[in-house]
């Protein structure tokens, strides 16, 4: 009473009759063993002991605790093996992609695949993001708005950090519309601001924080995550010193936050660039005027 089981568990067997009951007996119990992770005992029918002996199989990938021959069989099926160096068979269970994923590797493929993209980093000196305006003033992300702005009128200086390479020739987006990624807990997703560098910064913090809130609750239309022209990927709450963040499709630059070195007060922004598009000293510009832009605001 009480206790609680997985689905698909053997909680009991029931036979019609003694004669059912009997012809069952070789398949009585054959071993006892508790899961590492729990005070769990799990039990195991003879014939599905002699599978995972043949097939050398670890007892923890079933999470029934009554293991019968049938269950063996099913994970077998499901599963594949890789023969290693030494000869030993490991088993590994293959597992669709998700949607979410097989978009992200496509997006993020387009154009590293060319292996033209390179990325600088640059030390930003921290502020205190003290403005009752901005909704991500209490979170590890508040410097987000501010540098979403900034980057936004940047862009218009520098129109090759807004375009993208498409056979053999350079195409200019005529509006900039700033990406937010977002990858929480349904996959990575770029939240469109379209027509950034028009709106003041109280407009981005509201339109920021409608974001996150609609990825939380699975609300994003296609709208939402389209159309962007540059992205920023914020991994600040996540202990993060440096990264290279991945250019998405149709786009030349992406920039990266990483997290707040408290001791120094700074945090590290990384700009990945499409040589195809631009060149390494224009970004080394981009990022130095965007430094001054947000540390003297």
């Amino acid at each position: 009473v009480g206790e609680v089981v997985e689905i698909g568990q053997t909680v009991a067997l029931i036979h019609d009759s003694l004669d059912s009951f009997e012809g069952n007996k070789d398949q009585v119990v054959q071993e006892r063993i508790k899961r590492e992770d729990s005070k769990e005992e799990i039990k195991i029918t003879k014939e599905a002991q002699e599978l995972i002996d043949k097939h050398k199989l670890d007892t923890s990938s079933f999470k029934n605790s009554f293991i019968k021959k049938e269950d063996v069989e099913r994970f077998l099926k499901e599963s594949k093996s890789i023969v290693k160096e030494d000869g030993v068979k490991v088993a590994y269970v293959s597992k669709a992609l998700s949607r979410s994923k097989v978009f992200e590797i496509e997006a993020l493929s387009h154009v590293q695949s060319t292996g033209l993209v390179s990325t600088i980093f640059m030390n930003f000196k921290n502020k205190v993001i003290d403005n009752e305006d901005n909704l991500l003033a209490k979170s590890a992300s508040a410097s987000l708005p501010l540098l979403t702005l900034h980057t936004s009128q940047l862009l218009k200086e520098f129109p090759l950090f807004n375009s993208y390479f498409f056979e053999n020739e350079i195409r200019e987006y005529s509006s900039i519309n700033i990406g937010i990624a977002f990858d929480i807990d349904d996959g990575l997703k770029v939240f469109s601001i379209p027509n950034t560098d028009q709106l003041p910064l109280e407009e981005i913090n509201n339109l920021l924080s409608e974001g996150v809130y609609k990825y939380i609750r699975k609300e994003l239309s296609p709208k939402d995550i389209s159309n962007s022209t540059f992205t920023i990927t914020d991994l600040s709450q996540y202990k993060v010193e440096s990264f290279v963040p991945l250019i998405n499709k149709n786009q030349s630059a992406i920039l990266g936050v990483s997290s707040l070195d408290t001791e120094l007060n700074r945090f590290n922004v990384s700009l990945s660039f499409d040589h195809r598009v631009t060149e390494g000293k224009q970004a080394s510009i981009f990022l130095g005027k965007l430094r001054k832009l947000f540390e003297e605001d």
